[in-house]
């Protein structure tokens, strides 16, 4: 069985550096994407289909890319990085997960996410194994 794959939407570049390097030390591809045109392009020129998407929801075009990834892949689990001020009801029904941003995203809680985002991936991933 191939690795789970990860795409992460987040415009923080720091964040997607420690959360792939992490998610890479449990066997986990992280496909990281500044922006949505960045994720749409990775998603529609090379074609990939992730195991799960993690996006910031502050991020531009984040409820756009859930839209796509949905109708693209029902059933993907989706973990969201929400903040306080945010209420997103547009995409709220297609969340596995949420997250708090910021304090989710602090070295501190690093592991944390990792650990949602590692036990989502694997589900999904083996839940498309076996419907294969």
């Amino acid at each position: 069985m191939a690795p789970p794959m990860v795409l992460v939407l987040d415009g923080d570049l720091g964040f997607l550096f420690a959360l792939s390097q992490e998610l890479s030390r449990r066997q986990i591809h992280a496909v990281p994407a500044r922006t949505y045109h960045e994720a749409h392009s990775l998603l529609t020129r090379l074609q990939i289909d992730p195991d799960l998407l993690v996006v910031d929801c502050s991020a531009p075009g984040a409820c756009r890319l859930i839209k796509e990834i949905v109708r693209k892949l029902p059933g993907l689990h989706i973990v969201a990085f929400v903040s306080e001020h945010q209420d997103c009801r547009d995409c709220a029904d297609h969340l596995t997960a949420r997250l708090h941003d910021p304090e989710d995203k602090t070295a501190d809680r690093i592991s944390y996410c990792v650990d949602v985002v590692t036990r989502l991936a694997r589900e999904q991933a083996l839940f498309l194994v076996r419907a294969r």
